[in-house]
């Protein structure tokens, strides 16, 4: 779904992310989970497309992986690996 806001209302959101760096905060706390997450899959001998400093993960998982997981986590397609899996870039739902 795409959500819109006017201007008026986006105001005091983006007042309290900038208030005492909670914008900050919040990144850091995303780019640890990310890490905690590419740690976990690499000690599963996991592969990945990428490696990234930010909150983005791009493990290589089979199709069926990416099926069975597809009940909890969002992909994105980043590329075909080779026909039976991909590069994802994953989020939870």
């Amino acid at each position: 779904e795409i959500y819109t806001l006017s201007l008026h209302d986006a105001l005091p959101i983006f007042g309290a992310l900038l208030k005492d760096d909670l914008w900050l905060q919040l990144g850091r706390r995303e780019n640890e989970l990310a890490a905690r997450l590419t740690q976990g899959l690499r000690r599963k001998g996991c592969a990945f497309y990428a490696q990234s400093p930010t909150n983005q993960v791009f493990p290589i998982l089979t199709k069926e992986q990416i099926r069975r997981l597809e009940a909890d986590f969002t992909f994105e397609l980043t590329a075909p690996v080779d026909e039976n899996r991909d590069a994802r870039c994953c989020g939870k739902k």
